[in-house]
């Protein structure tokens, strides 16, 4: 599942964006956590189909999800986070993204809106998790960043040219 980088995004994002967060808050990043991740459909070429590992790793739920037994609402985290879900039976509604693509970007904009004001970023090669919570931190980044387009603006030219 996670071998798709958006859907791997939008699980790190969430992570990343429960830590300061309230109770409240977690609540329901772990709801749309459960109804994208765990059990999410999407569209794609004009069918329904499923990306959560619950529904994956689940063939009669998995069936039952895709068909129109169920009701399907359309994706959108401001009320997905507030539906209760059911985690010892089929789900009555399972919600459908127009894209996974959209999805990240509507579960970060609803994240940013309820959580925290700083930004958590997350730094692999050293497995640290960094609050950007002071001017100085944000600007380091900035320059970072942009030493980092430079040198993939630079990768693109060096393509183009073998072209």
């Amino acid at each position: 599942m996670f071998v798709d980088e958006n859907l791997a995004q939008i699980s790190q994002d969430i992570g990343l964006l429960s830590l300061g967060a309230n109770d409240k808050q977690i609540e329901q990043l772990a709801t749309v956590y459960w109804f994208i991740i765990e059990f999410g459909l999407c569209k794609q070429n004009g069918k329904i189909c499923a990306i959560g590992a619950g529904l994956l790793s689940a063939y009669g739920e998995l069936k039952y999800a895709c068909s129109n037994e169920p009701e399907h609402e359309p994706f959108n985290p401001e009320i997905t986070s507030l539906r209760p879900y059911v985690d010892s039976d089929y789900q009555p509604v399972y919600f459908v993204a127009d894209s996974i693509k959209k999805a990240l970007e509507d579960v970060r904009s609803f994240a940013y809106s309820i959580c925290p004001k700083y930004s958590n970023i997350y730094y692999p090669l050293t497995r640290t998790v960094k609050q950007f919570n002071n001017k100085e931190m944000v600007k380091n980044r900035v320059t970072t960043l942009k030493k980092e387009c430079e040198e993939m603006q630079r990768e693109l030219e060096k393509i183009i040219i073998k072209e």
